[in-house]
């Protein structure tokens, strides 16, 4: 008890005889009813000369009593089911015990407690009372003539609960979920109660009227009343507007802004009750079946939250409401002992390691595994809550712009108020261009569920506003299509399109582009393969196409400026091998024929065009970035003799002529020459190899880990150069297929090859670095509609790892 509870210590040092109690036969082992209790407080007030006195007794009785139930749940000797209900019965015991005390304050006969009762709500109602919960409260009496005595009761049982005096407070009592509020009086009979939910009554009022229940006072109004009010709460006649409704009051109660912390566990679930996965989820789940079906099936009427969720179970409503139960109970268990502590209203985990472990000692387990359940659970939870409130139902996109924010922000969108107004915005110009309104909610559900799962759903929310919307429209009108549509504007081909409009046209009907722009070529290639790699139509050689309008660029760019035919320009890596794509750089190495200092500005303009559409990479020139930016014949052939180290033939291996003003046969035989005399041994490429690796620090590489695409090529080339395979040019497909001919590798690293580039490129156009985590896995698996991303590329490099470590002796 010193270990977990600061007030309940306290309250054991100032009274040490209970610690003797407390350890006396049966104290600890039998559940307490309500009579149980009854009986105990009549007996204790027995002594008490005055009301003052039984008012102390009261607050009192509730002390000892939560530190025996407190008792009884840190060493465990019963279901912590049966702490709740203890708790709740207590409640009961307290309030009536408090409602007798308020007759003889105002000196009325008992006949009044006959026609009044007390309905206990919430937590209460659901008869799972926190150590430190408020509780919720409705008064009803039957003879409305009596209305003013009433109110008069009601007043004094709300005083001598919640009055903080000697001892502190019996409980904090919250009356704001009666009719009207603060405005109405504390007590009001059955007929108004009816009148008022008939005429006035609203969807939260029958949220809150789902967990009534009677507690004190006499049971037969309490009976009545719920008789004449369950036609309110729950309605036979269901239909979405009414399911809207309870949506859109659930999406306003839950919606909770978290404070910016940091945390070892996730900032948005700190908070036990409220946060993504918590305690409220669990509840809403049930409230929500229990207002939309209790009217056809009575065991859903006024059930625990645990019961409840087994139940919705047994009845094919909800298949996880086992686990959700067991969820609960730990949920539950974490809040009571936030609460104990000092008995506070708290339901936030602390944010830092030592007082996590503290906690997870009080939940006997390790901090380790109590954060990994944690996570776990309330991510399941919300996903369970998601599927149902989010998923399974349509954006309300004309409803009010709160119910919007709450429905975003329960599906995880970042800033919902500024996605809210971009869908607003673009509803006005679906209208303005006279779409209907059910074509407008269509689509907006649609294109919900394909980026919610991405959490990219603002992205097209934004585009939405952007673009014109009969376009959008009619794209819709094929779903097939508008998926794929609305897939490509969360990896932001929103901005192509917003850019070159005819690509709208283009997406929708391919036509010929020959005369269009180098840009605008790239883009629609681009778009091309994006549409490919989705549709599961995409082969390696389509590569070919977008490399093929780099190198018209580079040619039409050169000959802008040669004038006297008298520059060459060598391609290398991926503009060499056709494989260019979306990010790729040009790496390229400028030649002239003779004297190369008169052509330094010439290729300085060049390369400023170039860089209009690429980046340009020279780095592989002769002396790298110390060298001149071109060099003559004469002035290579002698680099290569004398200079070039055994690397630059690994990367020439990689080259080819993307335009010559001259005799290209001059340049092919230079390169030829050098890269077949003297190729680098197998120990010298496994140097560089470990070199790059080395140089590009830790990650999950796709291209420069070890096993990625790089490691292939060097393995290629150490395996080529050392059995004179290797041809000029040569591509690595070339050398692959080159290789299995002479059965130096198995033919599927040719499939790893192309897999790992296709998943590059895949990378490459969702806007992520070649770095594979499973998060980008995971997004690039529901973009191109492909399984075990993360799994097969782990495979992949531990094969090419094997066979390199058994190639690479060195």
């Amino acid at each position: 008890m010193f270990c977990q509870s600061n007030t309940l210590s306290l309250f054991l040092i100032n009274n040490p005889e209970l610690l003797f109690w407390l350890i006396e036969k049966d104290t600890l082992e039998k559940l307490k009813t309500k009579d149980v209790y009854l009986k105990e407080i009549s007996e204790l007030l027995k002594s008490a000369r005055d009301v003052k006195k039984q008012e102390y007794l009261l607050r009192y009785f509730r002390k000892r009593e939560y530190l025996r139930i407190a008792t009884r749940e840190i060493i465990n000797v019963c279901d912590f089911v049966e702490i709740l209900e203890e708790l709740s019965n207590l409640a009961d015991a307290l309030i009536e015990s408090a409602v007798d005390i308020a007759i003889s304050k105002l000196k009325l006969n008992s006949e009044y407690k006959k026609g009044f009762c007390v309905i206990g709500l919430g937590k209460l109602g659901n008869r799972e009372l926190n150590f430190s919960s408020d509780i919720d409260l409705l008064f009803v009496h039957k003879e409305k003539k009596k209305s003013e005595i009433y109110n008069k009761l009601a007043a004094h049982i709300v005083s001598i609960l919640s009055a903080n005096k000697e001892g502190g407070f019996v409980y904090r009592v919250d009356v704001r979920l009666r009719p009207g509020g603060n405005a109405y009086p504390l007590s009001m009979s059955i007929d108004q109660y009816e009148n008022y939910y008939e005429t006035f009554g609203q969807p939260w009022e029958r949220l809150s009227l789902v967990k009534a229940r009677f507690s004190a006072g006499d049971e037969k109004v309490a009976k009545e009343f719920k008789e004449r009010i369950e036609p309110f709460v729950y309605r036979k006649s269901i239909d979405i507007e009414y399911i809207d409704q309870i949506r859109s009051l659930l999406f306003k109660i839950k919606k909770y802004t978290q404070t910016p912390v940091e945390s070892i566990i996730d900032p948005a679930k700190i908070d036990v009750k409220k946060g993504r996965g918590g305690i409220r989820e669990i509840e809403f789940i049930l409230n929500y079946f229990q207002l939309i079906f209790g009217a056809k099936f009575d065991r859903l009427k006024h059930i625990s939250t645990v019961d409840g969720l087994v139940l919705l179970k047994s009845l094919g409503f909800l298949e996880e409401g086992e686990k959700l139960k067991d969820i609960y109970l730990f949920l539950r268990r974490i809040e009571h002992k936030l609460q104990l502590e000092d008995e506070k209203q708290t339901q936030k985990l602390p944010t830092d390691r030592k007082r996590l472990k503290q906690l997870a000692k009080k939940m006997d387990t390790t901090v380790d595994d109590f954060i990994e359940k944690y996570e776990n659970d309330t991510e399941f939870v919300h996903d369970v809550f998601k599927k149902i409130f989010v998923l399974d139902r349509g954006l309300p996109v004309f409803s009010e712009i709160d119910d919007l924010e709450g429905f975003l922000f329960e599906s995880g969108v970042d800033d919902v108020k500024t996605t809210a107004n971009m869908i607003k915005s673009g509803i006005k110009k679906f209208l303005a261009a006279e779409i209907k309104d059910e074509t407008i909610q269509g689509i907006y559900d649609r294109a919900f569920l394909v980026a919610v799962k991405l959490n990219r759903f603002d992205r097209v929310a934004g585009f939405f506003e952007k673009l014109n919307p009969a376009y959008i429209a009619s794209v819709f009108e094929n779903k097939k299509l508008f998926e794929v549509f609305i897939k490509l504007l969360i990896i932001d081909f929103g901005e192509y399109f917003l850019k070159h409009p005819f690509l709208l046209d283009y997406f929708l009907a391919p036509f010929d582009i020959s005369n269009y722009s180098a840009e605008e070529r790239k883009a629609a290639v681009e778009l091309d393969i994006a549409i490919k790699l989705m549709d599961g139509s995409f082969r390696h050689n389509d590569l070919k196409r977008y490399t093929q309008i780099a190198i018209d660029y580079v040619r039409d760019t050169v000959r802008e400026f040669d004038k006297n035919s008298e520059l060459a320009v060598i391609g290398y890596g991926k503009l060499a091998m056709g494989e260019l794509f979306k990010g790729s750089d040009l790496d390229i190495v400028f030649l002239c024929k003779k004297d190369a200092f008169n052509y330094i500005s010439v290729v300085q303009k060049i390369i400023k065009k170039l860089k209009l559409l690429y980046d340009v990479d020279l780095r592989l020139r002769p002396y790298g970035e110390k060298g001149m930016l071109v060099v003559d014949v004469d002035f290579l052939k002698n680099y290569f003799q004398k200079e070039a180290s055994g690397w630059e033939k690994q990367a020439a291996l990689k080259s080819d002529i993307i335009y010559s003003g001259f005799d290209g046969q001059i340049v092919k035989n230079l390169y030829g020459d050098f890269i077949f005399s003297n190729p680098p041994k197998k120990c010298e490429i496994y140097s560089m190899l470990k070199k790059i690796i080395e140089n590009k620090g830790e990650g999950f590489d796709i291209k420069s880990s070890i096993g990625g695409l790089t490691n292939i090529e060097f393995l290629l080339q150490a395996l080529c150069f050392e059995n004179r395979c290797a041809f000029y040019p040569s591509t690595n497909v070339d050398l692959l297929k080159k290789a299995i001919g002479l059965k130096l590798i198995e033919k599927e690293l040719l499939d790893y090859y192309f897999y790992l580039s296709k998943i590059a490129n895949m990378l490459r156009l969702s806007g992520f670095d070649l770095k594979l985590d499973k998060q980008k896995a995971e997004f690039v698996e529901q973009i191109f509609s492909i399984d075990s991303v993360y799994e097969r590329v782990l495979g992949i490099f531990e094969y090419v790892e094997r066979i390199s470590e058994e190639y690479f002796v060195c």
